[in-house]
């Protein structure tokens, strides 16, 4: 494997973990959270299908539309992570948006942010699912049933 592929594979992998975590373990609001962010690698992997004068706008309607389903979660479910998660699409929004408008292509900063927002949704993800076993067991076996 080459040395420009480890990174984005081993942030692939924590990821993947991190969903499969909040599945398994986490409450409705991870589950949803963790449902939205493994719809995004397959979303990903068709938007490498689209002709290039199209894919710019593609994967901003895409992270558009990601952007307003976390706003809608966080609305729902008022959780300081899901907060954090919101804001880190919108500014993987942000980032697609400003790189599109100067019609600039993607270089090694965009894809170290891009790497940053990524790890970031997970490590939020992951904090979520851990505070969501600690209040199952702060609140005991009685109200867990």
């Amino acid at each position: 494997m080459s040395s420009d592929l480890i990174l984005p594979v081993a942030i692939a992998l924590v990821a993947l973990a991190a969903c499969l975590f909040a599945l398994i373990r986490g409450g409705l609001p991870e589950r949803l959270t963790a449902g939205l962010f493994l719809l995004s690698i397959p979303l990903a992997l068709l938007l490498q299908k689209i002709p290039s004068d199209q894919k710019s706008m593609a994967q901003l309607g895409i992270d558009a539309l990601f952007a307003l389903i976390s706003l809608a979660l966080t609305l729902r479910y008022p959780i300081r992570w899901l907060g954090v998660v919101m804001l880190l699409y919108a500014a993987q929004f942000a980032l697609h948006a400003a790189y599109m408008v100067a019609d600039r292509p993607a270089d090694a900063l965009h894809q170290a942010a891009n790497n940053l927002i990524f790890a970031g949704i997970v490590l939020c993800l992951t904090i979520g699912t851990l505070g969501a076993q600690a209040r199952r067991r702060a609140a005991g076996p009685a109200e867990a049933a």
